[in-house]
């Protein structure tokens, strides 16, 4: 035992000798021109340390080089590609010496690097030579990267990155650790970093392809944090899972059923990013429920009541620096099925084609209510200047009572007017027909509505059940006015134009004035008592100036009386006035007309 303990020893203190001998001899600075002339064989870039190497053989052969710097030749040698405070690599003598450069440990602190320049780079042809004995020459030493216990990365700043749009980021990389790295072979790997305003919290497993051209990322688990675009002091959580596929000889990131998760919102996508051709190309599927969504982006309450509840979208796009299409586009919004397709081009002045289709649209549910006060809607800035080219059809749109089936029609704005036109419908088993036009240049906008409806049955319009009044039959309308607010929203007191109302062999059932307790005074005091008052003409004429009602003429007729006449309305202050007479077969009578609408009083005007 004593015997192999010496022997031991013995060994052990020849170990020690030939290092310290190698250590002492062996001058790591000799390796410079080799490093240069490694680096320049294989990525075309010049390579400069500007401190003495430092060689450690314990417990492991390792590297260290301290101020690093990788500059493009032909670029300033003030502006360095990439610039390391330190770098370790984990090296084999036996490698070296067999005509390699086989790293095993890789430690970077510190990296500084230019992404634009890095862009610029083609790499060099790379024909390998070797000698048949003896080290390698300096002009053929490969690089041999088998499997690296260690990769970690301290504290890089990624400059002159663009995003899909030509934006530079800057990514700042607290910490990159692999362990286990190599070819073919999956390693664990852990990365925090920050880029511009957003965290990234990373955790996966790395793949090099056998030819180190390739990087598979799987088993993603990762968690960003960034501002919300609208309210810059909240912060939105967001966690991604998937797989990504890195090919920079192709120029590509493959994002392979990536998901992102947010409160609200969950983002599934497959698709591919091209950074030599900017682009972002794929399918997506988004599932939304938008008020939990706008609040976990700090969108105010007061502006969720007209939200779709929940959005369920499927589709194909195609993401370009200035344009964006989406082709296949199906949605599903509160229940209601939307199909489509849409294209944008310019996004810093917005030109928008579109064309779509609805089964069973209920509009009334998303159009904002009025404002408390009479402060008229502000439209969109981007709307003034966005150029706009569609069209919109749909089995049935519902409107609060009002039902319209088969409507269709072309939208068009430019330079900040809105034109929706000719918007075509069945409603009551009639037709309409209206131009709507929206000048958002104005202060506040105006909106000009033209409609034609045509052989309206009013009965299908109302609920004849109802202690009101009502008109059954076949009327047609015709509508000319302008108002200062959006369109669904019309702003009485700034209306302005003219409407017509004809109808002819028809009935007044239930002759009341809404609100009223008791008949219409008409009933009591025209025709035998009775709320039905059949007729063969109907014609009413309106001038409509700031919001008050004029009838220019009105008449009623029917076998046993006429009845004409003309006054106002004003809807601000609830107030009728105006002149009635009634002509039959025995009589003439002039009545006086006034009060409110809810209590409308008649006085009967002597005859001169």
């Amino acid at each position: 035992m004593r015997w192999f303990l010496k022997i031991f020893l013995g060994i052990l203190a020849l170990f020690i000798l030939a290092m310290a001998l190698a250590t002492i001899l062996i001058d790591p600075d000799d390796l410079k021109p080799w490093l240069r002339t490694l680096v320049h064989q294989h990525t075309g870039l010049t390579l400069e340390i500007r401190k003495p190497l430092e060689l450690s053989l314990f417990p492991r052969p390792e590297l260290m080089a301290r101020g690093v710097r990788l500059t493009v030749p032909g670029q300033p040698h003030n502006l360095p590609l990439v610039e390391a405070k330190q770098c370790v690599m984990g090296v084999s003598a036996w490698s070296i010496w067999s005509g390699g450069f086989d790293l095993s440990r890789i430690v970077i602190h510190g990296l500084t690097m230019d992404a634009d320049l890095a862009s610029q780079i083609s790499p060099p042809d790379t024909q390998q030579t070797r000698s048949d004995s003896g080290p390698p020459s300096v002009t053929a030493l490969p690089l041999a990267i088998n499997h690296i216990q260690q990769l970690r990365i301290t504290n890089a700043t990624l400059t002159g990155l663009p995003d899909i749009f030509g934006t530079t980021r800057v990514l700042t990389i607290a910490e990159l650790d692999v362990q286990g790295l190599g070819r073919e072979v999956p390693a664990p790997a852990r990365c925090r970093a920050t880029c511009n305003n957003m965290a990234l919290d990373l955790n996966g497993s790395l793949t090099l392809s056998r030819d180190l051209t390739t990087l598979l990322v799987q088993d993603i688990q990762a968690r960003v944090t960034a501002p919300s675009p609208f309210l810059p002091t909240t912060s939105i959580n967001t966690t991604l899972a998937g797989t990504l596929f890195l090919d920079p000889p192709n120029d590509r990131l493959v994002l392979r059923a990536v998901r992102a998760t947010l409160p609200g919102l969950d983002i599934l996508t497959s698709s591919t990013i091209n950074w030599a051709r900017p682009s972002w190309e794929g399918g997506v599927i988004v599932n939304a429920v938008f008020t939990q969504a706008a609040r976990a982006l700090g969108l105010a309450a007061n502006n969720l009541t007209t939200l779709p509840r929940r959005v369920d979208l499927r589709t194909h796009f195609s993401l370009h620096p200035d344009t964006l299409a989406l082709r296949d586009v199906h949605t599903v919004m509160d229940g209601q099925t939307l199909r489509g397709q849409a294209r944008v081009s310019d996004f810093t002045r917005p030109s928008i084609t579109f064309k779509a289709f609805g089964d069973h649209v209920n509009m009334g549910r998303y159009l904002p209510p009025a404002p408390d006060t009479d402060r008229t809607a502000e439209p969109p800035a981007w709307l003034k200047t966005a150029r706009v080219r569609g069209s919109f059809s749909a089995n049935r749109i519902t409107l609060g009572s009002l039902v319209a089936d088969n409507p269709q029609t072309l939208v068009r704005v430019n330079k900040g007017i809105v034109r929706i036109y000719p918007l075509k419908a069945t409603i009551a088993n009639g037709t309409m027909e209206a131009n709507i036009r929206v000048n958002l240049n104005a202060s506040p906008p105006t909106s000009t509505l033209r409609t034609h409806l045509k052989n309206i049955q009013i009965r299908d319009l109302v609920d004849t059940d109802q202690p009101s009044t009502a008109l059954l039959g076949a009327m047609d309308m015709f509508f000319d006015l302008t108002w200062q607010d959006v369109p669904w929203r019309p702003h009485v007191a700034t209306m302005h134009g003219q409407a017509t109302i004809d109808a002819v062999n028809g009935t007044l059932v239930g002759v009341r004035i809404p609100g009223s307790k008791s008949p219409s005074p008409l009933t009591e005091r025209m025709v035998p008592p009775g709320d039905i008052i059949p007729f063969s003409l109907l014609a009413a004429r309106f001038d409509v100036e700031s919001g008050v009602m004029k009838t220019r003429r009105f008449t009623l007729k029917n076998r046993s009386f006429t009845l004409t006449g003309r006054g106002t309305y004003d809807p601000g202050t609830d107030e009728l006035g105006g002149i009635l007479s009634l002509v039959n077969t025995t009589s003439r009578q002039t009545l006086q007309l006034q009060g409110s609408l809810n209590e409308p009083r008649l006085r009967r005007v002597p005859a001169p």
